[in-house]
């Protein structure tokens, strides 16, 4: 029994013992430390109700009103269970050239959280944990970097240049919510790692600066940005990159925009200054406005639904298809340049509504438009093909400029009576027009590639400056049927002046039927129009003429003068000098009646009718002498009776 009793005693000392050497120490246990130190330093034992400076096990509790730990991020890590700071409490980080990262299981802000960072390079607070901001963050400098998720009802606020950083890649998924009564003034918001952020309470980092490269918002890799708040004053740049920004129902106005990614917007949105989409979606039943003052608006491949995008400015649509969805529209009020090989399509139910220019400007590319597309404005192929597969509705006034491009607008281009097609490209359908063709940049020559209807209120107009098609003179190349009524202008451009002889083939045509019932050739020359099997010429012949002898009696000069129509209507339309017995003519003449006169000068001025005291020409009514089909009237002789070199009498025409 005694032995056993010793045995009993050894056994219990033994656990004694063994229980002395596994059960930590005080300094080791799981403790609360709560902060005594004033403002003092948080890496000082004494500044800590545990006696020490807390560590992977301790919950850290700041409670002091209106003083709190200063923490230098140069010489001190946290590395705590949790930390919790209570309402009136501070806490400051100085990370002027380090960046302290604060790992714990949780931490909960109620106080206020004061940064004093490194701006150049983001230097400031990592919270590696779970956090909720019930008080203020303050960032009088650098950076805070949230990483693990958490619900904010409290305010982030932070001086120019500072940043808001939200998620990170080695924690992907998270959810970070700030609620209805949070605030969000930082002008510089980072978020990446694929979280999802919900903001219902105020943002407004434009409030803090709306300088372009110190106040923006970018998100990143899988990220869903939601803003559902209506207090909102966004920063001067806002970037989606493989990311989705979701904003409020409330009209907004950003200064640049970037869109790798998926937009939704309920609302209005305007831009004020650059607009960059390449890879989008646009949705929402909100507008899309780009300022007439922008200055930037580059266009990629993506899907437009459900809205209007109003365009004032020159956009370029560099490359990438484009979708138009749910009754979406471009209107285009400014330049529009398609550059690339790109196809935009839509239904019956989508449209292209071109009030300005849309202009096809690279070679060797093609532009699709299969949608409909409505031309208010000016379509001008400078270079290349543009294809519209559902036609042009072309309104009041529209210009259609081929350039030298190829144009596609189906089946049928039909141009209304304001509207014009110039250039000197090829149109790839028929043509019906009731407006103006005008081939040519002086000069040129269009290709219509199937059937020219010209109706009644029609105009062709043809500029001549040489003998050569194209680039002497404009020409219309229909391959079809040339059908012709209405109206053909020609006019003389660059100091042009035909010659007899001279021939224009301006109308090349498969076959023909109709003709012009109003013709408006340049004056001056005797115009023959030959309608023939191949094409329509304009040939210039040779005109009439009037010849005879002028029959007196004086050594001075005779002036024989031509009038036009009214021969009381000075000038004369020509006037030839001569010697008495001597004979005049004047050639190539138009057809008309004209009046041919002749008179005497003493002093041979010919600067008009003679002075007083000398004889005059015209003392009757000379004879009308009529030019048709440009017949040669010859023998037109004029006498002027008497002798000497006082008495003169008047012409007679004969």
């Amino acid at each position: 029994m005694k032995s056993q009793r010793l045995l009993t005693q050894y056994l219990i000392a033994c656990i004694l013992l063994l229980t002395a050497f596994v059960m930590p120490s005080d300094r080791a246990s799981a403790a609360t430390c709560t902060w005594v130190g004033g403002n003092g330093d948080w890496n000082v034992n004494a500044n800590w109700s545990c006696g020490w400076v807390p560590t992977t096990s301790d919950d850290v509790v700041i409670d002091q009103s209106g003083v709190g730990p200063q923490i230098n991020a140069a010489t001190t890590g946290v590395d705590v269970n949790s930390i919790t700071i209570a309402p009136g409490a501070l806490m400051t980080v100085n990370a002027t050239t380090n960046s302290l990262t604060a790992y714990a299981n949780s931490f909960t802000n109620s106080g206020e959280i004061i940064i004093n960072g490194d701006n150049a390079s983001g230097g400031g607070l990592t919270v590696w944990s779970p956090f909720a901001n019930n008080g203020t963050v303050t960032l009088n400098s650098g950076a805070i970097s949230l990483v693990r998720g958490g619900t904010h009802a409290g305010d982030f606020v932070g001086a120019e240049q500072t940043v808001l950083v939200i998620g990170h890649s080695s924690f992907p998924s998270q959810t970070f919510t700030f609620t209805a009564t949070s605030q969000i003034q930082v002008p510089i918001i980072l978020v990446n790692g694929g979280p999802v952020v919900n903001i219902a309470g105020d943002f407004t980092p434009g409030f803090v600066s709306l300088t372009p490269n110190e106040s923006y918002l970018s998100i990143y890799s899988g990220t869903t940005f939601n803003l559902t708040t209506t207090s909102v004053f966004m920063p001067y740049k806002v970037s989606v990159s493989s990311a989705t920004l979701n904003l409020p129902d409330t009209p907004l106005d950003v200064a640049e925009l970037t869109v790798n990614g998926t937009l939704y917007n309920p609302n209005n949105l305007k831009i004020t200054e650059k607009l960059q989409l390449s890879s989008y979606t646009l949705t929402g039943t909100g507008d899309i406005e780009v300022d007439s003052f922008a200055s930037t608006f580059q266009l990629g491949g993506g899907t437009i639904s459900g809205k209007t995008i109003y365009n004032p400015i020159t956009v370029n649509w560099l490359s990438g298809n484009i979708t138009l969805a749910d009754g979406a529209v471009f209107q285009n009020s400014g330049t529009f340049n398609a550059k690339g090989n790109t196809t935009m399509t839509g239904t019956a139910a989508e449209s292209f509504i071109n009030n300005g220019f849309f202009i096809k400007d690279t070679a060797g590319t093609t532009t699709t438009m299969d949608i409909p597309f409505t031309n208010n404005g000016t379509v001008d192929i400078v270079a290349g093909n543009l294809i519209f597969l559902k036609g042009m509705d072309n309104g009041e006034n529209a210009v259609i400029n081929l350039g030298d491009g190829t144009l596609n607008p189906g089946d049928t281009l039909n141009l209304a009576s304001d509207d014009s097609l110039i250039g000197s490209g090829t149109l790839a359908a028929n043509l019906v027009n009731a407006g103006t063709v005008s081939p040519g940049n002086s000069a040129g020559g269009i290709t219509v590639q199937g059937d020219y209807t010209q109706e009644s209120t029609g105009v062709l107009e043809i500029q001549l400056g040489g003998t050569t098609a194209g680039t002497g003179y404009d020409q219309l190349t229909v391959t079809g049927t040339s059908t012709m009524a209405g109206t053909l202008n020609v006019s003389l451009i660059n100091g042009f002046v035909p010659q007899v002889g001279d021939s224009f083939t301006i109308l090349p045509y498969g076959t023909r039927s109709g003709g012009y019932s109003s013709l408006n050739l340049p004056e001056g020359y005797r115009w023959g129009i030959d309608y023939g099997y191949s094409g329509l010429t304009l040939n210039v012949l040779e005109g009439g003429s009037i010849s005879g002898t002028v029959t007196c009696n004086s050594p001075h000069t005779v002036f024989v003068d031509l009038w036009l129509d009214d021969y009381n209507s000075p000038p004369p339309e020509d006037s030839i000098n001569i010697g008495c017995g001597e004979s005049y003519s004047f050639t190539n003449l138009l057809d008309g009646t004209y009046y041919v006169g002749a008179w005497i000068d003493l002093n041979e001025s010919g600067g008009g009718p003679p002075d007083p005291g000398e004889p005059y020409a015209w003392y009757g009514d000379p004879t009308a002498v009529t030019i048709i089909d440009g017949e040669i009237r010859e023998n037109i002789d004029i006498t002027i009776e008497g002798g000497g070199f006082t008495i003169y009498l008047p012409l007679i025409l004969r």
